[in-house]
């Protein structure tokens, strides 16, 4: 690992705070989830609608972050606060509209998921409480994201700890003793855990060298021609990441055409899961630190050679995760207490995701390169048209035919050596060498 010391530098607080951040969705599927299977189905399939909607907020901020690391690269600093102010601005303007959907007609987008009227019924009251917790959250990933492309990692990373430690305090008091509130306590946890969050995000913010700042909106203004030049970049990203949120809840519901208890299985296999594969995410923004500061200074074949090392250092990771995964699959009995089915079958998926972490990761991990240089074509061939036409198709078929939820899965996943193929080809044109400043 020595000659990954620089690489590691930037990693470990990166992947550690997405770890620490993703441990929020695990202490509410375990705190709400010991109160039954119907509690589980419900949180996660609420994750699952949320994830349309924080796939499109990622998408929107990463590729506005691009713009930054790349201003920053070049001392830009007027730029680089232009484009921070227009991430924000954007970001909750397009999202507005999805948190008003979600609040108005709840049971309209959860019924597209579950008949069950008691999985409905308990999603309903979360929905609206996660829908309003998205509006700190927004600025919150904006600003983080931000920092985190020019390489200030420890301070979100604090955050993130100290955020967890708040959730499960907040979590014990509302939903067990004193007030018993179940879900809409989970709920209301998330909605102050978020505004601390924003809060000392801010202040982090405000202290940092960064150059960005809160306080210099007012002074900073966005022309036309930088409005114009990221949303040319931004808005085939964000269409991807919309489609590939939609992609997944649509894999989800059809996951969910098994019967309650299997899927409270695949519930808390996917929280598990989900968990660790903040790893390519984490590897995306380490690549947006050492690679973007290269191709804004048309160092192309310097950045070509960066990136590959971080591919590698990545998949190299991926292994040693994976066999922690497949550890963490003996566990479940001893945390859940919902029914036997539910419990094996989230023992032995979660094994088969640990086993295939690695190759997951190595397909996943094309598309942060892609991004390096906005070459939205291939991101959006290889990501979200790769669900919806292959994936899902392959999904459906198994799944008319009868065939079990690991079968299913296995045929599901491994139907992406089609997707590494195209990977390749694009990777090797090299579309993704380029100037955004």
């Amino acid at each position: 690992m020595k000659k990954y010391k620089e690489i590691l530098i930037i990693f470990i607080p990166i992947i550690f705070q997405q770890l620490v951040m993703n441990i929020i969705n695990i202490v509410d599927n375990f705190m709400v989830g010991r109160f039954s299977d119907t509690y589980i189905s419900a949180i996660t399939i609420i994750n699952r609608i949320f994830n349309v909607s924080n796939s499109l907020l990622l998408g929107l901020v990463a590729s506005c972050a691009v713009f930054i690391a790349q201003y920053n690269g070049t001392k830009d600093t007027y730029n680089a606060e232009s484009t921070f102010k227009f991430s924000i601005l954007s970001s909750i303007g397009i999202l507005l509209p999805m948190i008003i959907v979600f609040i108005v007609f709840p049971e309209f987008i959860i019924g597209f998921f579950t008949n069950d009227i008691d999985v409905i019924n308990a999603a309903t009251i979360y929905i609206r409480l996660l829908s309003l917790s998205l509006i700190p959250y927004i600025v919150s990933q904006t600003i983080s994201n931000a920092i985190r492309s020019i390489g200030i990692v420890k301070g979100p990373l604090y955050i993130s700890i100290i955020m967890v430690l708040v959730k499960i305090v907040l979590n014990y008091a509302l939903l067990y003793n004193p007030l018993q509130l179940e879900l809409f306590g989970a709920g209301l946890a998330l909605i102050i855990t978020r505004i601390i969050e924003l809060s000392l995000l801010i202040i982090i913010l405000e202290i940092s060298n960064s150059g960005l700042s809160v306080r210099n909106f007012n002074k900073c203004k966005i022309s036309s021609r930088l409005a114009i030049k990221v949303v040319k970049r931004m808005l085939p990203l964000g269409i991807n990441e919309f489609l590939y949120g939609i992609a997944l809840a649509v894999m989800y519901k059809l996951y969910a055409s098994y019967d309650t208890m299997i899927l409270a299985g695949y519930s808390i296999a996917l929280t598990y899961y989900e968990t660790f594969r903040v790893i390519n995410g984490s590897i995306g923004m380490t690549m947006n630190v050492f690679v973007l500061p290269l191709l804004s200074n048309d160092l192309y074949d310097k950045a070509k050679n960066k990136a590959y090392q971080i591919f590698v250092f990545g998949v190299k990771m991926a292994i040693i995760i994976g066999v922690i995964l497949f550890a963490l699959s003996f566990t479940i009995p001893f945390i859940y207490n919902t029914s036997s089915v539910s419990i094996n079958l989230a023992t032995r998926l979660l094994k088969i995701m640990g086993l295939l972490f690695p190759f997951i990761t190595f397909h996943g991990l094309f598309y942060f390169i892609f991004r390096c240089g906005q070459d939205n074509k291939s991101i959006i061939i290889t990501d979200s048209m790769y669900l919806l036409f292959i994936a899902i198709p392959i999904q459906y078929i198994c799944i008319k035919n009868g065939f079990s939820i690991i079968t299913t899965y296995l045929c599901t996943e491994l139907s992406a050596i089609i997707k590494i193929i195209f990977c390749i080809y694009f990777i090797r044109k090299g579309n993704w060498q380029r100037n955004l400043t």
